[in-house]
């Protein structure tokens, strides 16, 4: 049993190679803790009110690269052991850290939208964590709610096309203004190494008047509701798009 008096010490020893390793020094032993990926410490202090300094390590996807967020692992001593949890998070925002009565909770998000091809945009969510006995129990966890629509273009369907001829603009058709003709979303989009974008997103009514769309840069769709004779939009995750006589504007 180490006294709590005694120092713990954390360095990371940096590679070349993304092979990083945490290292705790502890009455004058070295233990490896990590020894994989691209860590950086975020922050020591005594998470367990049991006199012993603790650690929450960063650890970076994309080796400082832009194509990927941070994860988190919580590490922790007892007194007598180290304890390495799971690595959890992925986002560029950092842990949140919270201090209550009933000990430390964690905040953190998970942003899927920052994967390669950001496909999956709304299925980010947040996590809430406890440290309970040197364990991370998950609390609680919170999701967007996706808005479904009758039909829609999305990042999805051009990024399943990423290895194949793609038109640079791509459009759906639908009878947006209920004349029983059919009308046409159109929109650009760019695609690369990790990431695809739409822009420049407009209908066409008739195949004559043009209509702006405020920027979507991942989905557009059509809904079933109806305001002044045109069919609601939404973009993105959840945001709804409603025709206010002469321009769609956010609901």
């Amino acid at each position: 049993m180490v006294l709590g008096q005694d120092k713990i010490y954390y360095n990371v020893l940096k590679t070349e190679l993304g092979e990083d390793k945490l290292i705790s020094t502890l009455n004058g032993r070295d233990y490896i803790l990590v020894d994989d990926g691209c860590l950086y410490i975020e922050e020591v202090q005594d998470l367990t009110n049991n006199g012993f300094d603790d650690l929450i390590l960063e650890v970076s996807n994309g080796c400082g690269g832009n194509c990927c967020g941070y994860s988190y692992q919580i590490i922790t001593f007892d007194g007598s052991q180290f304890h390495v949890n799971e690595t959890v998070g992925w986002d560029w925002d950092g842990l949140n850290l919270l201090k209550t009565s009933f000990g430390y909770f964690f905040e953190v998000d998970v942003k899927h939208s920052l994967n390669p091809g950001q496909v999956g945009f709304c299925k980010d969510k947040t996590e809430l964590y406890k440290l309970n006995n040197h364990t991370l129990e998950l609390v609680s966890v919170s999701t967007l709610d996706i808005t479904p629509s009758i039909i829609e273009i999305n990042t999805l369907d051009v990024f399943e096309s990423f290895n194949r001829d793609y038109p640079e603009k791509i459009y759906i058709q639908y009878d947006i203004d209920n004349d029983s003709n059919p009308d046409s979303i159109v929109t650009s989009h760019s695609v690369g190494n990790k990431y695809v974008f739409l822009y420049e997103t407009y209908i066409r009514i008739n195949n004559e008047t043009k209509i702006e769309i405020p920027q979507s840069r991942k989905r557009i769709g059509v809904l079933n509701s109806v305001t002044n004779g045109f069919h609601d939009l939404v973009i993105d995750c959840d945001e709804i798009l409603i025709w206010n006589g002469t321009e769609y504007i956010s609901k």
